[in-house]
């Protein structure tokens, strides 16, 4: 048979007389109804029967006692998902026996779509509970759902600090009634009182905190009263005022109470120098609270908690108060919106607080203004035994300083520091940095900007010997120079496990040098951008023996050397300089210098050396690839005719194409000269070579000098075979040499 579209749940109001009740849709059998009064399932044949399975259009379900007047009578489908009909291979395929099994199918999918059975994935009641419905859409937007005291969806309104910590109390009032009681314990602070789902003003109702609330206007017989309290805490048997929560004699009662503690008026912060982040749901004096609400880390808006952000307004104290809270408590996270912090001392007294978030809307709109001979942010600790208590996260900051500020900031023994699109800009000072840390681990340094310093842009000092270790400088930072001949742009000293990426670091033409360390193990410096510095690009410096260095996929221009890995005082080690690009490489006298450093790898370095007129320096194990003609001018003859020779160098192996060239002899020797200095040898050296004399084209030998003269000789060693009459010259051909 075909299957009609149906609702499958029918209900009833019992009467406390009627014991039939009909339902108008499809039931396969009886063992598929369900039976509930007021959400209570009944048994078949027990509580009541069924007529009509199997009909399509719907039959009776028979109580053996009546439901009582006004009870809630539910009749819904509930089809068994199950196939009873075994098909036999060339076995009979009845339609009436098909049908049924067809029909079970679609007759369940109903059994969803009306609600009986409930979709798996929607949020429901039971099988036949009924709830209220919910208001409007208007009614609903900006609340929260809730559920009240008897399983019932209502909503409450936003805008507080968390659904959780509210009541919900509800009440049916009689005739004229205006007290409505709300249990002892819990604070009625902010509250809302509904009356038949009317929000009342707060000047209809008086509420009384722990007792009732008053209604000013009696209720009528059967009106619908909601109250909900928004519970904090109580204190049944303490005075106390939390006026203030910056002053610590007055407040900072979000903090959280002691209730062994004797607070008298206006002193609860007094007794907080604990840090804490929760508060007792229920207080009694002396009892150690059962049960606590615990609050999200504090933010604090700067321009809330009594910061100007103007730029001319000396904040120093306001912000000093802002973080005297933060320290109190444990931590927090402060709230930078756009303007400028103009302070003329080092915030907190140089104990900036640990666990501390300073979050702003970007460098160029959210400011610190150091306005004065001292750095910005600083945490000096004692020593290793204080390491864990910092963990300091600033964002989207710009600090700009003066020709007096110091620096940006600076920090010794601390753990976990990040900053991440910070800007440090205009430190000119003597000795101005932006960021300088000293014994510091765990350290970033992500997306930030350094312009106009003095100094250094990150100067991380080593403290005892010890540096900053587990650092990293990555994102798409930038290092500029802005004419201060003196800027080095990140200064490493003994560090450990240091990366340096993704940094734009431009000289200005007069930069000291981007990047210098002295001691170390595991620096890996990698695709950076580093051009226009009158000192070195990358450099080691005087000090303790750098080791495990790697310097790959960089692009890098500069003065003399552009890579240098000497140092004076100690031997580095095990440096790798690979894949890196050397463009416009003419100015430079060396590109990299190796000194005394041990197990020193250099290869497949992309080096421009048309224009570089002075020695490339490489080591043994070099395989980079360079290519490029010169001109050689043929001595000994009547005239000087030049040819261009091609020159491949592959480390220290140097290959040249001479191509034939001849001319009117006029001397008994022939030389070539013009080889440029990067190609020339420190020892002469003595290679195959072929010549032409009067005609005869014969193999012999060229002497290369350590000027770079290239002088025919014939098989004898001699070099004044030629005859004085006639011609002579070079045929074609290729040879090759080592550079020692």
């Amino acid at each position: 048979m075909t299957v009609a579209l149906q609702t499958t749940l029918t209900t009833h109001t019992g009467n406390g007389v009627t014991l039939s009740f009909g339902y108008a849709w499809h039931l396969p059998a009886n063992g598929d109804m369900v039976v509930q009064v007021d959400g209570l399932a009944k048994t078949l044949n027990v509580d009541y029967t069924v007529l009509g399975a199997g009909a399509t259009g719907g039959g009776l379900v028979i109580f053996t006692v009546a439901p009582i007047n006004g009870a809630v009578v539910t009749l819904f489908r509930n089809t068994q998902l199950k196939r009873d009909t075994d098909y036999q291979t060339a076995g009979d395929f009845q339609a009436a026996v098909v049908n049924k099994d067809f029909d079970r199918a679609w007759l369940a999918l109903q059994d969803f779509e009306s609600g009986g059975k409930g979709s798996a994935t929607t949020l429901r009641a039971p099988n036949g509970e009924l709830i209220d419905v919910l208001p409007a859409k208007a009614g609903r937007k900006g609340t929260f759902l809730f559920f009240n005291d008897l399983g019932q969806p209502t909503t409450v309104l936003a805008g507080v600090p968390t659904p959780f910590g509210i009541r919900l109390y509800e009440y049916t009032a009689t005739a004229g009634q205006t007290t409505f009681s709300v249990p002892s314990g819990y604070v009625v602070g902010l509250i809302q009182v509904n009356l038949n789902g009317i929000e009342l003003a707060a000047t209809d109702y008086v509420a009384t905190n722990g007792t009732s609330v008053v209604l000013n206007i009696g209720a009528t017989l059967d009106d619908d009263v909601k109250i909900w309290a928004f519970l904090t805490f109580s204190v049944p048997s303490i005075e106390a005022n939390l006026a203030n929560v910056f002053d610590a004699t007055e407040g900072a009662g979000r903090i959280g109470l002691d209730p062994a503690l004797a607070y008298g008026a206006g002193t609860v912060g007094a007794h907080l120098a604990i840090p804490a982040r929760r508060i007792p749901a229920e207080v009694t004096a002396g009892v150690t609270p059962s049960f606590y609400f615990y609050l999200p880390t504090p933010a604090y808006d700067l321009r809330r908690c009594g910061c100007t952000l103007d730029g001319v307004t000396d904040d120093t104290a306001a912000i000093n108060r802002v973080l005297s809270v933060i320290s109190a408590q444990g931590g927090g996270d402060i709230v930078h919106s756009p303007g400028t912090l103009r302070i003329t001392a080092t915030l907190a007294a140089g104990v900036l607080p640990a666990n501390l978030t300073w979050t702003g809307c970007g460098r160029e709109v959210s400011k610190v203004k150091v306005d004065a001979a001292v750095v910005g942010l600083t945490r000096f600790f004692a020593n290793h035994s204080q390491i864990n208590a910092f963990n300091l996260n600033v964002r989207g900051i710009g600090f700009f300083g003066s020709t007096v500020a110091v620096g940006g900031m600076y920090f010794t023994y601390a753990d976990w520091l990040q900053l991440d699109g910070v800007g440090f800009e205009d430190f000119t000072a003597a000795t101005g940095h932006g960021l300088r840390i000293g014994n510091v681990f765990r350290w970033g340094v992500k997306r930030c900007h350094f312009e106009n310093i003095k100094a250094y842009g990150v100067r991380a000092d080593a403290i005892g010997g010890i540096g900053c270790n587990h650092g990293e400088i990555t994102g798409k930072g930038e290092f500029i120079g802005n004419n201060q001949t003196t800027f080095v742009g990140i200064h490493l000293e003994s560090s450990q496990q240091i990366e340096i990426s993704g940094q734009d670091m431009e000289g200005s033409s007069n930069g000291l040098r981007a990047i210098e360390f002295s001691g170390g193990d595991g620096t890996h410096i990698h695709d950076n951008y580093i051009e226009q510095w009158l000192g070195r690009c990358i450099s080691s410096v005087s000090g303790p023996a750098c080791s495990r260095v790697v310097i790959e996929n960089n692009l890098l221009a500069g003065a003399a050397p552009v890579i240098s890995c000497a140092n004076v005082d100690n031997v580095n080690s095990r440096w790798t300089v690979r894949h890196n690009r050397f463009p416009d490489s003419g100015a430079a006298a060396v590109l990299i210098t190796q000194g005394t450093t041990t197990d020193f790898v250099e290869h497949d370095n992309d080096v421009d050396v048309s224009n570089m007129t002075a020695t490339y320096v490489v080591s043994d194990k070099d395989v980079t690839r360079h290519s490029g003609t010169f001109t050689a001018t043929l001595t000994g003859c009547t005239t000087s005719p030049t040819v261009a020779v091609q020159f491949e160098r592959i480390g220290r192996k140097v290959v040249l194409r001479i191509p034939a060239l001849a001319a009117t002899s006029n001397t008994t020797a022939c030389t070539l000269t013009g080889m440029p200095t990067r190609l020339q040898p420190a020892i002469a050296q003595v290679v195959w070579g072929r010549y032409t004399d009067n005609g005869i084209d014969a193999v012999g030998m060229v002497s290369i000098s350590a000027g770079g003269i290239l002088t025919l000789v014939n098989q004898a060693g001699v070099s004044t075979f030629f005859t004085a009459t006639g011609t002579k010259g070079v045929p074609t051909f290729t040879t090759e040499y080592l550079l020692d």
